[in-house]
């Protein structure tokens, strides 16, 4: 749980919130279980009918900000400083890029700037998570890869 006994972070209203639970809860050296058969469907968006890819563009510009920021704030509490030292490369490329999304398709920056307090929320948060985390890097490793 976070701080309040939430299990999905508030500050998340949507985008990365089931991918921020799930580190938390692999942190915390739980195991999830996987039924092939199980069908969930999603009835706000969420994937293109065509290409089966999730579709950021054609979306307000405050939930573009939003999924582009909720990443960074997944990775910023969730990480291991061995893990973001390893892939400091990778988050460097993405950062430009999203930068660069910011600045030519979302143009609004206020919409940025609104968003940009919850950076200090997350490194906050980060601190508790940490300090609860149980499961070593190495079990940690291999799902890195689905950020």
């Amino acid at each position: 749980r976070m701080e309040g006994g939430e299990y999905f972070d508030e500050d998340y209203f949507a985008f990365n919130e089931d991918l921020d639970l799930g580190w938390r809860a692999r942190l915390k050296g739980w195991n999830a279980l996987y039924d092939p058969f199980a069908i969930a469907y999603h009835h706000r968006g969420g994937t293109n009918d065509k290409t089966g890819r999730f579709q950021i563009s054609g979306r307000p510009k405050d939930i573009q900000a939003r999924i582009v920021l909720n990443r960074h704030f997944t990775i910023i509490k969730n990480i291991s400083m061995i893990h973001y030292l390893m892939y400091f490369p990778f988050f460097v490329v993405m950062t430009i890029i999203d930068i660069l999304f910011v600045i030519f398709f979302i143009t609004d920056f206020h919409v940025i700037s609104y968003e940009m307090r919850l950076y200090k929320l997350a490194w906050k948060k980060r601190a508790v998570i940490q300090a609860g985390r149980s499961a070593p890097d190495k079990s940690i490793r291999k799902y890195i890869k689905n950020i």
